[in-house]
């Protein structure tokens, strides 16, 4: 396989997961079908089917990835906050802010990070990656 087969390949498995995302956040986890994803991505339904074998490893691979943006996002915010000479009231304060102008500028994302969660707690395939979340926030 090239090297460009492969970058289109893992864009294309990008593009199926943030639609399973979207998906998630308009809709719940209850619609993520393998067919609902690839409408949503703009994917002939056979991709979907080739990249993720069944609907479980759809959410996984969405709660990874939502998992992985928010704790980097996060990250950054204390790294941001990190050099200020901020008490402790005024660190939280600035904290709260930024999440919520981004609950605000991003109602979606939050609603599909809710979510995952909840569909991770019922979930015995995925509890493992919400674990992994949890702890990162830590």
């Amino acid at each position: 396989m090239s090297p460009q087969t492969y970058q289109k390949g893992e864009r294309r498995k990008g593009e199926i997961v943030r639609a399973t995302l979207r998906l998630i956040g308009a809709r719940g986890t209850d619609a993520v079908t393998h067919r609902a994803v690839a409408r949503e991505a703009g994917v002939p339904l056979s991709a979907t089917t080739y990249y993720f074998d069944s609907r479980d490893e759809l959410l996984q691979q969405a709660l990874l990835l939502a998992a992985r943006e928010e704790t980097e996002r996060l990250e950054g915010l204390v790294l941001e906050l990190a050099p200020l000479s901020l008490s402790v009231e005024e660190w939280a304060t600035a904290v709260a802010a930024q999440i919520a102008a981004d609950l605000h500028s991003e109602p979606a994302k939050h609603i599909a990070l809710f979510e995952l969660g909840l569909e991770a707690a019922r979930t015995e395939a995925l509890r493992g990656e919400l674990a992994n979340w949890q702890e990162a926030h830590v």
